[in-house]
């Protein structure tokens, strides 16, 4: 494939090769630039050539380069020679009579940057004729590291390795991408095991932190908190009063919250649990009492006629503590109903 401005002469090869050998003296001249492409396996063979060219074509000839040949039509210079001067601008004449001097390039075709745009320029147009003959494989010539895989590569085994490996002969290349593969596929498993154990760990975690919020939720108020949620309670009844009356209610209430802290202090008593306890002992210490006395009335140890004018004396009292018993025993009621777990 020839550029425009190439001579038609030099589709010839043998035109093409000798000429080039004619014009390049240079001992270090660069003749040819030789690529090694891999077409996809996906593709038909019908297809190669038209990929080839499609490469070529937008990747050499357009630059003015001979594609296959790799040499332009009418000989304009790939490099020139510069002479060296001294510091007065002489040439500088070198031991052997000739004159010292450099070569300078005049295109930029070994710049290292154009073997990364002529190797991505490769994928772009397989990848086009993979996705045209509706094939999902794709080239990506990137290296792992460059994709973000941690993974090793294989050795790249070639025609000729690879024909031995079909045919069941064994190979140093061969052998080595065996060893390799097998190190990836257990290093991919060890990744697995690892993520596995660490999302397993993860679920324990949320698992722990719900139970120890569930444990919290359903522990047992404390009797101080219990007498702070009635004292909660008694305040929120009273939005409406007056300022006055609010600050009366609080206060009263605090008061009889300060008598019943005193005397559950005494008592040793901070759960409801032992408030239960120590209620279900007084009850039974009467209860048995009771039964004690009425067995026997001979052996108690005080006068019975005594007693009955005391009763009498008491019961004239009794009308005056009613009142202030029904307040304790509303207050025992909001208490016992305040144990109730907030929600």
């Amino acid at each position: 494939m020839l550029p425009p401005h190439a001579p038609p002469e030099y589709a010839d090869r043998n035109t093409l090769w000798n000429a080039a050998e004619v014009i390049e003296k240079q001992w270090n001249s660069q003749l040819a630039r030789r690529f090694v492409l891999a077409i996809p396996r996906e593709l038909p063979r019908e297809q190669y050539a038209h990929l080839i060219r499609d490469y070529c074509r937008e990747f050499l000839v357009s630059k003015g380069m001979i594609a296959d040949f790799d040499i332009q039509g009418k000989w304009l210079p790939k490099s020139r020679k510069v002479y060296d001067l001294e510091e007065n601008g002489e040439r500088i004449r070198l031991a052997s009579g000739r004159w010292k001097s450099h070569k300078e390039d005049t295109v930029d075709w070994n710049d290292q940057k154009y073997g990364e745009i002529w190797w991505q320029g490769w994928a772009d147009i397989a990848n086009r004729y993979l996705e045209a003959m509706g094939s999902p494989e794709r080239l990506d010539l990137r290296s792992y590291a460059r994709q973000g895989i941690d993974k090793i590569p294989t050795v790249h085994m070639g025609s000729a390795v690879s024909y031995l490996e079909k045919k069941g002969i064994q190979t140093n290349i061969g052998n080595l991408n065996g060893d390799i593969q097998a190190a990836n596929r257990l290093t991919q498993s060890i990744r697995r095991m690892v993520r596995s154990l660490k999302n397993w760990l993860s679920d324990l975690k949320e698992k722990k932190a719900a139970l120890l919020e569930a444990l919290e939720h359903a522990k047992e108020p404390t009797i101080p908190e219990l007498l702070s949620r009635y004292l909660d309670m008694r305040g929120e009844e009273r939005t409406g009063w007056t300022s006055k009356g609010k600050l009366k209610g609080t206060v009263g209430d605090f008061n009889k919250v300060m008598e019943a802290l005193d005397f559950l202090r005494q008592k040793e008593i901070s759960t409801v649990e032992s408030l239960d306890a120590y209620l279900d002992k007084v009850s039974g210490d009467i209860l048995a009492a009771n039964r004690y006395f009425k067995a026997h009335p001979k052996e108690l140890p005080y006068d019975t006629e005594k007693l009955k004018e005391e009763r009498a004396q008491l019961a004239g009292e009794i009308s005056e503590k009613k009142e202030g018993l029904r307040t304790v025993q509303e207050y025992m009621k909001r208490l016992r109903d305040v144990r109730l777990p907030l929600p």
